[in-house]
């Protein structure tokens, strides 16, 4: 037993050396020790002064209340090193990238173009774009977002507006997680291989809700609602919640792609100025093998509630789709071909208003007809589960996950 206590006691010992914590804090000119009473200057700062070469993994540099300026990131990191706001405290920033980094958790940040006070074009966050050595890394609990408030907006406006976040070519193994995502053009794409979005909320997008274009990703609980910018004003992007295509192909095979327990809630277009009709989950262009669509509940305007072309070996399984919208563009789930590829699909165990799946080798049991009923218990359930997973209230934004009449 003493044998045990004192390799528990070295342990910690150890494991306590090989942590440290450092603070931020934006009202400091410069110099600082990185300390609680000596703090660095602002991130954007203590980047330009080579503090950040300071961290070791398993450290985390805290970020004292205020604007932080704009953060470029590098770094390839064995283990992870964390950045986040001080606890009870509030770091902002007006724009963050990463670049020839790995393995940086980014955590609790509110990011904007606002802060900043100078506009700029493009993603609010990109997470490693230009460097085959980076990726692994982590983005949660963040609010990103374009403009505080999207009601002045006319339709240039929602074309104009900043992208998301992008998570680029060379970010294999990125997550997106618990991130509120609101007032974008696209608001989160994902160009890397094995990426994972999940329980984020995205609201109030212009372009697509999330964008998946490698083999291997994966968008689950997400929560997807309200599109703007219609196509019949001239937008010439027709909005999804979820799209995939091959990344700069457009069109090509992807594989191993899983897009589950989401939740997705059309825009009522007479409700608001601009208010578009988005798709569900489109994914139009491959083939498409082995993707798993599993326990999404759809609720658009649009007869693409689910829609699979050429797909192969895919799983459509457990989604509940259906509109309160009156009108003949009704949804579905379909399979559909463009080059006459789709074979040997499953699709199973689900409700919608229609079904379109009349492919060679399809696999279909136990589909049924939705109901408002079935629609308004699966949403009930699923976002009961999206909040035990994640919150009621988003941690940094303050806002419900849903704010809708189920």
């Amino acid at each position: 037993m003493k044998t045990c206590y004192a390799f528990l006691i070295a342990f910690f010992i150890l494991y306590t050396a090989q942590t440290a914590e450092y603070y931020a804090d934006p009202t400091v000119e410069d110099g600082g020790q990185g300390t609680r009473e000596s703090p660095w200057p602002s991130l954007q700062k203590s980047i330009a002064e080579g503090n950040l070469s300071k961290l070791k993994p398993s450290d985390t540099l805290y970020l004292k209340d205020g604007y932080h300026g704009s953060a470029t990131i590098s770094g390839i990191n064995e283990d992870f090193i964390t950045i986040t706001s001080a606890p009870d405290q509030q770091a902002t920033l007006s724009r963050l990238t990463l670049t020839k980094a790995a393995r940086w958790n980014i955590t609790n940040l509110r990011i904007s173009p606002t802060f900043g006070g100078q506009p700029y074009k493009g993603d609010i966050v990109t997470l490693t774009n230009k460097h085959p050595e980076s990726g692994k890394n982590i983005l949660e609990n963040c609010e990103i977002f374009a403009e505080d408030s999207h009601l002045d907006f006319e339709f240039e406006d929602w074309i104009n507006v900043n992208k998301g976040v992008l998570i680029g070519q060379y970010g294999t193994g990125t997550i997106v997680r618990n991130c509120y995502i609101r007032n974008t053009r696209f608001a989160l794409t994902m160009t890397a291989f094995d990426c994972l979005a999940e329980g984020n909320v995205i609201e109030h997008y212009s372009g697509d809700g999330i964008r998946m274009t490698r083999d291997g990703q994966t968008a689950q609980y997400n929560i997807i609602k309200k599109a703007f910018a219609p196509t019949w004003k001239g937008d010439k992007n027709h909005d999804d919640a979820i799209q995939c295509f091959l990344h700069e192909k457009g069109s090509g095979t992807m594989r191993n792609l899983t897009i589950s327990h989401n939740i997705i809630i059309g825009h009522d277009p007479k409700a608001e100025p601009f208010a578009a009709i988005n798709q569900g989950i489109g994914l139009f262009d491959g083939p498409l093998v082995n993707f798993t669509i599993e326990g999404n509940v759809v609720m658009v305007n649009h007869w693409h509630g689910i829609s699979v072309y050429d797909g192969q070996d895919c799983t459509i399984a457990s989604n509940v789709v259906w509109s309160k919208f009156k009108g003949k563009m009704q949804p579905s789930i379909r399979l559909g071909q463009k080059l006459n590829k789709a074979r040997d699909n499953i699709v199973t165990g689900n409700f919608s208003p229609s079904y379109g799946i009349a492919q060679p080798g399809t696999k279909s049991r136990k589909n049924k007809y939705s109901t408002r009923k079935v629609y308004r218990m699966s949403l009930q359930n699923l976002l009961a589960e999206h909040n035990a997973l994640f919150g009621f209230y988003h941690p940094i934004a303050n806002r419900e996950r849903i704010l809708e009449d189920l």
